[in-house]
């Protein structure tokens, strides 16, 4: 739906204007806006690095300190449901079953290697979002050599969930692909 709309929107502006320049590469994002939560999760696959490499820039606010810290966040194996239900995701995106190859299952930042987890568990391999008083956005970037925009393996049309540390589902958005306009 957003490339519709960004198609019609540079097809409107001028049909002689300058030809419209598109990003080297493929891009998605997750825009979440629920339960007071707000946030981008952007992927992005740079030219010439194959299918190895996926940039992924992140950017929450509305998250607390306290208690439902520190934060967890995946990509689920399907949409978002009905009237925002994040239960409709689903479970975490793991194409090549590292939850069930690797029990008990876990995922740790720096020590675990990215190829035993999950290709959705984010947090496990890259860091859990930890918001604190003084600082309550929390921003990132990484590189992923996991997630993929490969028709077998794509994360588009799937999800971002964030969890609380009890493991709540507290917001989610679909992961959505995006033509940018140069």
């Amino acid at each position: 739906m957003h490339l519709t709309a960004l198609v019609l929107s540079a097809l409107a502006l001028g049909a002689a204007a300058t030809p419209v320049k598109v990003a080297p590469g493929p891009y998605a994002e997750s825009l979440i806006d629920m339960a007071g939560i707000t946030g981008r999760v952007e992927f992005y696959k740079p030219p010439k690095c194959g299918d190895a490499k996926t940039l992924v820039k992140y950017q929450f606010d509305g998250l607390t300190a306290g208690d439902s810290a520190p934060y967890k966040y995946h990509i689920h194996v399907n949409p978002v449901g009905e009237n925002n239900n994040c239960t409709a995701t689903g479970g975490h995106y793991d194409p090549h079953s590292a939850a069930t190859t690797h029990t008990p299952y876990t995922c740790t930042p720096g020590v675990t290697p990215q190829d035993q987890c999950e290709v959705g568990d984010l947090s496990g391999k890259h860091g859990s979002l930890a918001p604190t008083a003084e600082a309550p956005q929390v921003s990132g970037q990484y590189i992923d050599q996991y997630v993929k925009f490969t028709p077998e393996n794509t994360i588009i049309d799937r999800s971002i969930v964030i969890h609380n540390s009890k493991g709540d589902r507290i917001a989610c958005a679909n992961i959505d692909a995006v033509m940018v306009m140069l």
